[in-house]
């Protein structure tokens, strides 16, 4: 059996900057949030590099997005 087909797809990486544009914030902001725990963590990817998985980017923005739309509901 061929192991390329069974394989799990790629993870997607998104640098800082890449981050900071999609939500339209500073780079101080993420790292904060980040800090916090109230944002995905990093992954290291070097040992000066680090990126998040766009799939835990995404589904945090939908989080908050959900966290919205149910608070107008119970207004």
């Amino acid at each position: 059996m061929n192991d390329i087909t069974n394989a799990a797809p790629a993870a997607r990486f998104m640098r800082l900057p890449k981050v900071c544009k999609y939500f339209g914030v500073s780079r101080s902001t993420v790292l904060r949030r980040v800090k916090a725990h109230d944002f995905p963590q990093p992954v290291k990817l070097g040992p000066n590099t680090i990126a998040w998985l766009a799939d835990e980017v995404e589904a945090w923005a939908a989080a908050k997005i959900a966290a919205r739309d149910g608070e107008k509901e119970a207004a």
